[in-house]
């Protein structure tokens, strides 16, 4: 998941990862990447609201949004299955049962 404190949808869906992380703990793992835009609240944010979470947070400097197809819009969600493929991109928010749907399609293809 790309995401950014600055964005309102960006955190509003961040609690779907964080379950999903936890759900899925044995079968999945959960990153999602801050832009370096207002990445100084990124920490802090994470600190507050996630400190015990199973996501794995990071920073992306646009390469890998980039890389993966985006175009300017967050929040953006990839998701992979175990070959590396992609089976699903969401270009906004997403439910947490459109999230659970595309990692158990990823999971069974």
């Amino acid at each position: 998941n790309f995401w950014g404190t600055w964005c309102a949808s960006c955190v509003e869906e961040l609690p779907y990862f964080d379950a999903l992380a936890n759900e899925y703990a044995d079968k999945a793992s959960v990153l999602a990447l801050h832009t370096l835009y207002e990445s100084e609240t990124a920490d802090e944010y994470i600190a507050e609201h996630y400190p015990d979470t199973l996501m794995l947070f990071g920073l992306d400097a646009n390469d890998y949004y980039t890389a993966l197809g985006g175009t300017g819009t967050y929040p953006m969600t990839v998701v992979v299955n175990g070959d590396g493929i992609i089976t699903a991109r969401f270009d906004s928010s997403v439910t947490h049962e459109e999230l659970i749907a595309a990692v158990e399609d990823a999971l069974t293809n």
